[in-house]
């Protein structure tokens, strides 16, 4: 009975592995995910940050930033989005922001300093705010008003799971 019962588990366990579903999840508050998004004219791999954990870390402690690499903050305020603040604090990399709206809207772009403690404030209230290298925007031809195609669809999942 042994010998056929471990094989199962052997199995099963493997499909609890992270990284075997795209759907977010509440494992690790650390945990950030891929997401593909059409950005201008070019795509752009994302990282996924909607817990506190992640949030807060951001993109502290890099060195690097890939060319069409960015991350995307997501905040689940209820029942209304809000004005959103950013600061650099042991980010190496200067970065470009965008404040978008749950339309996928772009409502405001900006660029912020490495380790600049000052913080960067949306104009208005969002949900979204996602960074990328400084001038990385610009190259893609982005610009404050555009949108961006189905970031509303793309966004849900993580938005159900966002703390």
């Amino acid at each position: 009975m042994t010998k056929c019962v471990l094989p199962v588990i052997a199995v099963l366990s493997l499909c609890f592995q992270p990284g075997c579903s795209d759907a977010p999840s509440k494992k690790s508050p650390q945990e950030i995910y891929p997401l593909r998004l059409k950005v201008g004219d070019r795509e752009l791999k994302t990282l996924v940050a909607y817990t506190d954990a992640a949030r807060k870390v951001g993109l502290m402690n890099r060195d690097t930033l890939g060319e069409d690499v960015g991350m995307l903050f997501i905040y689940a305020v209820a029942p209304k989005d809000e004005k959103l603040g950013f600061w650099m604090k042991n980010t190496r990399i200067p970065l470009s922001i965008a404040f978008i709206d749950d339309l996928g809207e772009v409502k405001q772009i900006e660029d912020m300093k490495a380790y600049n403690l000052t913080t960067v404030r949306s104009r208005y209230d969002v949900r979204y705010a996602l960074e990328v290298a400084k001038g990385w925007y610009e190259k893609a031809g982005l610009k404050e008003g555009d949108l961006l195609p189905d970031f509303p669809s793309k966004v849900s999942p993580f938005l159900k799971a966002a703390e």
